[in-house]
């Protein structure tokens, strides 16, 4: 992983070890890891949409996608009922915006001529300025007055309901008017790569500046990966507050080589995490002079669960397994994480080691990490107080990983 020397990523980044994910099925884990909670569906909102209401009403007017999954085959958070604005919303690509999102008469001929936009305070669901302005058309104008003649007719869930549709149609509106196709396609994403480019992949790179191929890992992981890119200009464009990225390849390695191939396909896998977060380090922040869209953004790099555990046999042999395991790690990466650290460990069964936490009543205790630990260290790292979020079945802050 010789990216994370390259690009001196230690200073921002830490690892926590020996997370307890609660469960070894890959639906129930990918919650765990998302919300804190294992389980058939999601018992909490996910870390995404509990950052993504947080930060809405500071970011309201200036980013229209508040919360954005690049694919989601892997690990797809839900909305589970959430407003819209903690909501996420899958954005695969460019292209697959436009026939919505896109303002251009090319791309969208229906709307010529129905897409003039006017300028007046916005108005809550029972007509209420909310503080804020809207960019709405004479379409838009209507269908946002619907919701104030139908409230009180019928029950409160329905009620509920009606408020939730208006906040939906809100947030369209606030996209449409930005046009976010424009936006994203004049923002580079894969761009400080070209000159800074890793020695070691000198002889591969051409335009690509996430493909690699050396040693063990090169297997078949080629041009890694397109949305990363995507990530990279809903990030510098300033258009979210959340992204979620389910790369094209993953961890989810079985092979009668065991740990062997595992460890080489998990190199390449974090060799591009780490030009990803390279990326990040060399792009200043919008809006914020001096600082790192790295100093500004926490990077959270995970899998579900980890490999069940080497062992050694009566004559003295290793078992090298590669079946799923419960415990895993996660990268914590950004500008208020503590740097170069590595919290917890496993013991020679693979299981987590005890860590320091502070739990969610303030007390301090010492225990084996869980998902729901992980979750709230993120939280945490990212300005948030433990009594401004719940997760169901308790939950602590890992110590050592956020930035005193």
């Amino acid at each position: 992983m010789y990216g994370y020397q390259h690009f001196a990523l230690a200073d921002q980044l830490s690892v926590l070890h020996g997370i307890d994910q609660g469960t070894n099925d890959h639906s129930s884990a990918f919650i765990s890891a998302m919300c804190g909670v294992a389980g058939a569906d999601y018992r909490a909102p996910a870390v995404h949409s509990v950052i993504a209401n947080h930060l809405y009403e500071k970011y309201r007017e200036s980013r229209p996608l508040p919360f954005v999954v690049v694919t989601g085959e892997r690990g797809m958070p839900v909305g589970m009922g959430l407003p819209s604005h903690a909501s996420p919303l899958r954005v695969p690509s460019i292209e697959a915006l436009k026939p919505m999102l896109s303002a251009k008469p090319s791309d969208n001929a229906w709307w010529t001529g129905l897409d003039a936009r006017t300028e007046a305070p916005e108005l809550d669901a029972r007509g209420k300025p909310t503080g804020g302005n809207l960019k709405t058309t004479a379409i838009e104008r209507f269908s946002l007055t619907r919701a104030q003649q139908l409230l009180g007719r019928s029950t409160a869930k329905v009620d509920n309901y009606l408020e939730g549709l208006h906040g939906s149609l809100s947030s369209v509106s606030r996209v449409l008017a930005t046009d976010v196709v424009s936006v994203l396609e004049k923002t580079q994403g894969i761009e400080m790569m070209t000159s800074n480019r890793p020695a070691y992949l000198s002889s591969y790179l051409s335009n690509q500046s996430f493909t690699y191929s050396f040693g063990l890992a090169n297997f078949h992981l080629t041009g890694l990966d397109a949305r990363m890119d995507m990530a990279l200009r809903l990030l510098k464009a300033d258009l979210c507050t959340s992204v979620h990225v389910s790369l094209q390849q993953d961890f989810d390695t079985h092979s009668g080589l065991g740990h062997g191939y595992s460890c080489a396909h998990g190199r390449g896998m974090m060799d591009n995490v780490a030009r990803f977060l390279g990326e990040l380090k060399a792009a200043p922040a919008p809006g914020k002079p001096g600082k790192t869209l790295l100093d500004d953004t926490l990077v959270l790099v995970m899998s579900e669960f980890g490999r069940s555990w080497a062992s050694r046999s009566s004559d003295g042999s290793y078992y090298l397994p590669d079946d799923h395991h419960p415990y895993t790690s996660i990268c914590f990466a950004g500008g208020n994480v503590a740097g170069n650290r590595q919290v917890g460990s496993y013991t020679t069964r693979g299981l987590g080691v005890p860590v320091d936490i502070i739990e969610e009543n303030g007390q301090a205790s010492k225990r084996v990490p869980r998902s729901a630990d992980a979750v709230t260290t993120a939280l945490r790292i990212l300005g948030m107080e433990a009594h401004e979020f719940f997760i169901p079945g308790g939950y602590g802050e890992v110590l050592g990983l956020r930035k005193a």
